[in-house]
This record gives structure tokens, sequence and C-alpha cells, in this order.
């Protein structure tokens, strides 16, 4: 995995997706994007080095697809 890549780019991803919408991109399709870039981004900021060398090459080439799970407290 390269160590250069930006973790902080949400603010430059979420204008990207945007005008993709604009052309014609379906939102469940900018959804899933999203949610692969937060799972990629939630591995490579707390992962272990066994996780990173394990998922981090396979999301980001799509041969993995990530899910995202939240909860609240309380909820």
């Amino acid at each position: 995995f390269r160590e250069d890549i930006d973790t902080n780019s949400l603010e430059k991803i979420l204008p990207m997706l945007y005008k993709l919408g604009a052309s014609g991109l379906d939102l469940p399709l900018s959804v899933s994007c999203v949610a692969q870039w937060i799972a990629i981004h939630l591995i490579y900021k707390y992962g272990n080095s066994q996780q990173r060398t394990r998922y981090l090459e396979k999301l980001m080439s799509g041969e993995f697809i990530a899910a995202v799970c939240n909860s609240e407290p309380g909820a």
C-alpha cells in the first residue's frame, strides 16, 4: 500500500462524486464509491499491518467490495 496517499481527501472526493452524479452517474453507485473509500481510509488509519496487507490492495483494485456499518450509542 502506498504511504504517500492523502488520507484527508474527502473534501476532494465529494466534489468529484457530485460532478459524476451531474453527468449521469446514478446515486447508488456514488454511495458505493464513498463507502469503499471510507472502508479503505479506516483500514489504512486504524488497521494493523496484517490487515492493511490483506485488504487494502484488493479493496483499491475492486477485487474486494467493502461494506460500512455505523452504530450510535443507545440506538
